[in-house]
């Protein structure tokens, strides 16, 4: 075996917040597309935490 190292990086919860983001929004858009009421805030409400996600991933 060879003695190497390696790095690791630790666990980040990032993209599960960024998963939940995009399922949120497509799920608005399906049914803002289908005419439903709740489509349009639920769409603004995935793209708020893509945002989100974006500004405590990267800033």
């Amino acid at each position: 075996m060879s003695n190497e190292k390696y790095y690791v990086p630790h666990g980040t919860y990032w993209p599960i917040i960024g998963s939940v983001g995009i399922s949120t929004l497509f799920v608005g858009f399906a049914n803002h597309m289908h005419h439903v009421g709740w489509g349009w805030p639920v769409m603004l409400l995935g793209f708020s935490i893509i945002a989100f996600m974006l500004f405590g991933w990267i800033g």
